[in-house]
């Protein structure tokens, strides 16, 4: 399939302004990333299927504020797995990447495993979040 390369200049612009507010706000960071979940969600009611110009923008919106958190708590060798079921978890997010590979041996798609595993990625988010509401409790919702 052919991906326009207009969509991926915006996407990545997108994903750029996302990264700078990931950089400067975990809390910024984490309502832009749900409304654009929000958005795609909205968007894809009714309809079969994502197609691959919503899937490259949304990763490419998405994915580098949850990889700035990431790095930035391994950095700074902070814990990032706190209960055993973060650790299944993980675990699940790691053999669902490795059965890719497993199944590639049997002439399965690489990119169609890829597409299916794209859909558990936003379920990363549960680790800012957590540390965003341990640090701020009940006392901030939203911006003040």
């Amino acid at each position: 399939m052919h991906l326009n390369p207009a969509t991926l200049a915006l996407a990545g612009v997108l994903g750029l302004v996302f990264l700078w507010f990931a950089v400067k706000s975990t809390e910024a960071w984490l309502i832009m990333a749900i409304l654009a979940h929000l958005i795609l969600a909205l968007h894809q009611k009714g309809v079969e299927g994502t197609s691959v110009y919503q899937a490259v923008a949304y990763s490419m919106l998405y994915v580098p504020g949850l990889a700035w958190w990431f790095v930035k708590k391994i950095v700074a060798r902070e814990k990032i797995i706190e209960n055993w079921a973060e650790l299944v978890f993980l675990l699940f997010l790691f053999f669902a990447l490795m059965s890719i590979g497993w199944a590639s041996i049997d002439s399965f798609s690489i990119v169609k495993g890829v597409r299916e595993f794209i859909l558990f990625i936003p379920y990363l988010i549960i680790f800012p979040m957590r540390d965003y509401v341990a640090e701020h409790g009940n006392e901030k919702i939203l911006w003040d």
